[in-house]
């Protein structure tokens, strides 16, 4: 048996199958025919790399589109005036914006799996069960007041909501968000004591 020298010369090339499938289709055997049919398979050719990159350029334009929404939504997100986290079912944190983090003293990083219940201040972890499982009851979203500490130990009083969402999939997450009222509740405190005193 002989041996082929050169394996490669024998296998087309994808440009040859592509010249083949082309000329087959085409089918050029009437000579006076061949040239207007050229003609107008490269006019179709022109007309569809034209298309294509009319195509592409709406891509691009969507697609940095789509960038600059996604900056606008980090934005309002991640430097609301309030802080906002995803919690799970069962009450860790999935996501949490940097003002959260920030109210909070801890990185994002850190935040993120740990159970919201580790920042309620003990006095408070009673008013948290009740809420939550009224929330989970109702599915009503209502204010509650109640003391947090931070991740350096410091307590403050929180102003929260939380709503409860479930996703395509029939997950259940709450969304909560979180200010700081201590300077108000200090300030009702000395409206007390200066009315009652």
């Amino acid at each position: 048996m002989k041996e082929i020298s050169n394996p490669e010369a024998v296998q087309p090339t994808l440009r040859e199958k592509a010249e083949y499938l082309f000329f087959k289709k085409v089918n050029l055997q009437k000579k006076e025919n061949s040239l207007e049919m050229i003609q107008k398979v490269l006019q179709e050719l022109c007309i569809h790399q034209i298309e294509l990159e009319m195509q592409n350029e709406e891509l691009l334009q969507s697609k940095e589109e789509l960038y600059l929404a996604k900056e606008r939504y980090f934005n309002l997100y991640e430097h609301a005036p309030i802080g906002y986290c995803t919690l799970s079912e069962e009450e860790k944190i999935l996501q949490a914006n940097l003002t959260i983090a920030t109210l909070l003293i801890l990185p994002k990083g850190k935040l993120l799996g740990q159970s919201i219940k580790t920042f309620i201040a003990r006095e408070s972890q009673d008013t948290w069960y009740l809420y939550l499982q009224k929330l989970l009851k109702t599915h009503k979203t209502e204010p509650c007041e109640l003391r947090m500490t931070k991740g350096d130990g410091t307590l403050f009083w929180a102003h929260l909501d939380v709503s409860i969402q479930h996703d395509v999939h029939d997950v259940v997450t709450l969304h909560l968000t979180l200010s700081d009222i201590s300077s108000q509740k200090e300030a009702q405190k000395i409206g007390s004591d200066v009315f009652n005193g």
